[in-house]
């Protein structure tokens, strides 16, 4: 009998080399056999050093963003099926739609980025992208948020030193514009660190206090609502639910003698003719003299008292 090759022996033993057990990394694999042109040089995590490009935010310019591709490739040294690669993974939005409808992949890096060019052109005027700029203030976000998103913006209209300090302090609250315009800082990274960078959390904490405060104040609402108020009472009719500035009906007589309403002079108590026994003092008049005292040392009672009469002398 003739002697076996080794590698028919291998194949029988299920890719075993010794006969003892199978082989499934070794420096023979397939893969390790593919042309160094063939391998894979960056993987998907390597694509998050660029940012994702979506046509629908404001923020994103396709120029701008090939730029980057073409400017981190040539740091890490991509080639151009690298850089085609990682345009492709990146695509988001209207971009990836546009990406899915094509029917040629196989274009050069150039050719992509002329195509990319002319799918998504955006053309902003230094007017529009300044008005932005300016009405970007300090909301409740973060000091670090508000200020690298001015920063952006900034860049875009090509601001920087004295006149980008002159707008970074104009979007602060103004409360605050006064002391970071005194600090005296020459750029807007110097006032970040030195002043903007220990106020973090300036808004949210106001924000917070404010919603703090109203909140109690619905409680103490709903808590009053739910009490029973008094029915209003309208003192010209004598009905409830309306107040007498609010009546319809028509005005209360009044009488001429104490001036008040309900009754005429004829049953009023203080007038001549009614009744002495139980009447209340009417109060005083305007211009009307009170009369003085009776001396304590007469009596008005009892037998040989003298009592004066209406009208009468004292007997």
């Amino acid at each position: 009998m003739g002697r076996r090759s080794p590698s028919v022996d291998s194949e029988e033993n299920g890719g075993r080399q010794d006969g003892k057990g199978p082989v499934f990394f070794s420096s023979q694999s397939s893969f390790c056999e593919l042309p160094a042109n063939k391998r894979p040089r960056i993987t998907h995590l390597d694509t998050e050093v660029i940012p994702k490009f979506d046509p629908a935010k404001k923020n994103v310019n396709v120029k701008g963003w090939l730029h980057k591709i073409d400017q981190l490739g040539d740091i890490y040294n991509w080639e151009e099926r690298d850089r085609v690669f990682v345009m492709q993974t990146r695509l988001r939005g209207a971009a990836r739609d546009w990406y899915d409808d094509l029917e040629d992949y196989s274009a050069t890096w150039g050719t992509w980025k002329e195509w990319l060019t002319k799918a998504f052109p955006r053309t902003t005027d230094f007017v529009d992208r300044l008005e932005e700029m300016l009405a970007r203030q300090k909301g409740n976000e973060t000091m670090t948020r508000y200020y690298h998103d001015k920063i952006s913006l900034m860049k875009r209209c090509g601001l920087d030193g004295e006149n980008a300090m002159s707008c970074l302090i104009r979007g602060l609250p103004v409360e605050l514009r006064a002391n970071a315009k005194a600090c005296g800082y020459k750029n807007p990274e110097e006032l970040y660190y030195g002043f903007l960078s220990s106020l973090e959390n300036y808004g949210a904490e106001k924000t917070r206090r404010s919603s703090d405060q109203k909140l109690i104040k619905s409680t103490w609402q709903r808590g009053s609502a739910t009490g029973n108020p008094a029915p209003k009472l309208c003192y010209n009719c004598r009905r409830t639910g309306h107040e007498a500035r609010d009546c319809r009906a028509a005005p209360a007589t009044r009488c001429q003698v104490c001036q008040r309403t309900g009754h005429t002079a004829n049953t009023c108590w203080y007038a001549a003719g009614g009744s002495s026994r139980d009447m209340p003092a009417a109060p005083p008049q305007r211009n009307q003299q009170v009369p003085p005292k009776m001396n304590s040392g007469a009596t008005t009672s009892g037998e040989g008292a003298g009592v004066q009469r209406r009208g009468g002398p004292l007997q």
